[in-house]
């Protein structure tokens, strides 16, 4: 398992090897030898097994020990990318990286990936460029939360949208297996979710507040703002002027 990215191949800056000690590569692409290339190839063979395209002109990787990133790595890894919609030009980067988390990750606390399903009131804006460009830090994917959390944030986000017409935009919760992210204080138990307020207006920010408030499910909201709301629930907190963190229970 690779550390904050559990049986994905793992990605990470310089910035985040200083920190956990670790090596990763901001991409891999062929000609590399590196530990996390043996990953993604067997990811890429598990991806195949499940996968309904025709791989019939592709040829298989038949062996994954080697960490040199070969031709037929990058062949896969092209397939994979065409199958997903992404950029087909066989480097293993942030976009494949959260592509291939969502289809074939595990978490060994049970999380599940946030997606952005079609007709959701939602989207997951860490897999938007603009998401992705705000993550280049790290290259960080935190986009996990527990079965019961992601439920909630629907309940949420359904009761926002018929108020306002809008989606709400879900940026950080927990990483993978809940590890300790250099990103964030907290952000580990699935449980935690930052939600954007870019473009909303404060009466859809109170809006928000109020709806946070009045769910069953919500523990506590941190916001700038309470709006004149009389609630338990939210805690002002000046840090978190562009973004609301929800804990869930």
């Amino acid at each position: 398992m690779s550390k904050g990215q559990g049986n994905i191949a793992a990605i990470g800056t310089a910035v985040l090897n200083t920190k956990w000690g670790t090596n990763y590569k901001e991409l891999l692409r062929k000609g590399d030898s590196h530990a996390e290339v043996a990953v993604l190839k067997e990811n890429l063979r598990n991806y195949r097994s499940g996968s309904r395209g025709d791989w019939s002109k592709i040829p298989e990787i038949t062996d994954v020990s080697p960490e040199t990133f070969d031709e037929q790595t990058e062949q896969n890894l092209i397939q994979f990318q065409g199958f997903e919609n992404l950029t087909a030009d066989g480097i293993y980067g942030q976009s494949s990286r959260n592509r291939m988390a969502a289809r074939i990750g595990v978490s060994s606390k049970g999380f599940i990936r946030l997606e952005s399903p079609p007709g959701a009131s939602y989207i997951n804006f860490n897999d938007t460029k603009e998401g992705m460009k705000k993550d280049q830090k790290y290259l960080l994917d935190h986009s996990w939360l527990t079965k019961e959390a992601v439920h909630t944030l629907g309940q949420l986000a359904d009761s926002f949208r018929t108020a306002t017409g809008k989606k709400l935009e879900i940026n950080d919760c927990s990483l993978i297996d809940g590890e300790d992210t250099p990103e964030h204080k907290g952000h580990q138990t699935g449980k935690e979710v930052d939600i954007r307020n870019a473009g909303m207006t404060a009466e859809e920010e109170k809006t928000l507040l109020e709806l946070c408030s009045g769910n069953e499910q919500i523990k506590t909201v941190f916001f700038h703002e309470k709006y004149g709301i009389v609630s338990d629930k939210i805690t002002l907190d000046a840090e978190h002027n562009d973004h609301f963190h929800v804990d869930v229970l």
